[in-house]
């Protein structure tokens, strides 16, 4: 078979042109090729960074997180104090304000003190016995120590009778005064109690009435 040679131009040209042209062709078809494998590598190295960058977020919320809940549990370890001595349908416990102080007070009947804190605290537990805890917190919600005295009287504050108080204190720091006393169904019941706030000032007066109803 006779080949074809272009006019003026030598066959060995001729077929060097021709391989150069098809290795011009192969090279764009690899550097093509390559530019396609690229862009999932370079999108594959920005979803792992990403992926990183979001890993550490988690982790730094987290920590904050746990940061949080330790805080909540310090504030508020003072006042489950108070409110670990009775059962979830016993009296709601109220507090005054003074100033940057919270006094958090209750009178339970002792029937009402869960079994598990009168064994920790060596509290007795049976009907027509009652106790009043006082609690105070200052303005970072921190338990103080401080002084608690009163009495118990009727409607009329005849007849009053000391109440004698001591402090309960947990391990986390929280702090309560209690005192127990006779309860009489028959009628209300008028608690007067002087917490020694400061002790270059007046005791602060608080006052409540509270009844109490024999458990059928």
């Amino acid at each position: 078979m006779k080949r074809l040679v272009t006019a003026g131009q030598p066959e060995g040209a001729v077929m060097a042109a021709r391989r150069s042209g098809r290795g011009l062709a192969l090279r764009a078809r690899f550097t093509w090729l390559g530019a396609l494998l690229t862009k999932p590598q370079a999108k594959l190295t920005e979803l792992k960074a990403y992926s990183k960058e979001l890993r550490a977020k988690f982790t730094e919320l987290r920590a904050y997180s746990k940061e949080l809940r330790a805080k909540f549990t310090e504030l508020k370890a003072p006042a489950m104090l108070l409110l670990a001595l009775v059962s979830s349908d016993a009296t709601a416990q109220q507090f005054d304000q003074v100033g940057s102080n919270q006094i958090h007070y209750a009178a339970i009947e002792t029937t009402f003190i869960a079994d598990e804190v009168a064994t920790r605290f060596g509290l007795e537990r049976r009907p027509g016995l009652g106790m009043v805890t006082v609690s105070v917190l200052d303005a970072n919600g921190e338990s103080r120590n401080v002084a608690v005295d009163g009495s118990i009287a009727d409607l009329n504050g005849r007849q009053p009778r000391p109440l004698a108080f001591r402090r309960l204190r947990e391990a986390s720091g929280g702090i309560s005064s209690i005192a127990t006393f006779p309860i009489d169904y028959a009628a209300p019941m008028r608690f007067q109690l002087d917490v020694q706030l400061d002790r270059n000032a007046s005791p602060h007066p608080v006052s409540f009435i509270q009844r109490f109803y024999r458990d059928e």
